[in-house]
């Protein structure tokens, strides 16, 4: 990264006047997080944030000198503050380059033509990761570039605001949301032996079977037997 890169890591980022958070550490291995200020009602609007640079093609087709050349184009004050981004996770680890402090923080939004774009948003990526979170991030991106997380439930003062960096884990056992997730989650739905965790594993499954046994594709996994086929005729 640049020389232009500075100490202090995500310290150095802008938070909106109005925003009803902080920036600060989030404990050991998790690096900083966003923290409530003040009382957040469910469904409120928590933040909305444009990207910094955004492109229409596809990460992996984005490399390292495409990155460097969009974030020359920025005023010095934006590109210090994508500068002093710092790996989640790691307190003060520095990215060891654009495309990597992309990849880390880019989220999938749309543009005025209606197709897919991807950005870089400073502040929605400092959320960190919770298996049972108390933000989301709207599913439908019909509303344009912005990037918008909205609480899912009451959240308290000093409650640090995280989502679930994959939406399609609801169903899925701890083991395997780690391995999806490439890094072990330290909620308390992930902390094994306790009656919370084996609590959160039963209802997943529960969750699985409902999920399996409601999908349109299920009728065509059971085998017609005699039997089934008598009753379907009367």
């Amino acid at each position: 990264m640049p020389a232009e890169a500075e100490e202090g890591g995500d310290r150095h980022l802008e938070i909106p006047a109005d925003a009803p958070f902080e920036l600060k550490p989030a404990g050991s291995g998790k690096g900083w997080g966003v923290f409530a200020t003040r009382p957040i009602k469910e469904n409120e609007l928590i933040l909305k944030e444009a990207p910094v640079i955004r492109f229409t093609r596809p990460p992996h087709l984005i490399t390292n000198n495409v990155l460097e050349k969009a974030v020359k184009r920025l005023p010095r004050k934006q590109r210090r503050q994508i500068y002093s981004l710092r790996l989640n996770g790691e307190a003060n680890a520095k990215f060891q380059s654009l495309l990597e402090c992309f990849a880390e923080n880019e989220f999938s939004t749309s543009w005025a033509g209606g197709g897919e774009a991807w950005g870089l948003f400073l502040l929605s990526s400092r959320l960190n990761h919770y298996c049972i979170p108390n933000a989301r991030f709207p599913t439908n991106r019909s509303k344009g570039l912005y990037n918008e997380v909205y609480a899912v439930k009451y959240i308290a003062p000093g409650d640090e605001i995280t989502f679930c960096y994959n939406p399609n884990l609801k169903a899925t056992l701890a083991s395997d949301r780690w391995a999806k997730l490439e890094f072990k989650c330290d909620c308390k739905a992930c902390q094994s032996g306790t009656h919370f965790h084996l609590m959160s594993e039963l209802r997943r499954r529960i969750i699985r079977g409902l999920l399996f046994y409601a999908a349109p594709t299920r009728r065509h996994r059971w085998p017609q037997t005699p039997s089934r086929l008598s009753r379907t005729r009367h």
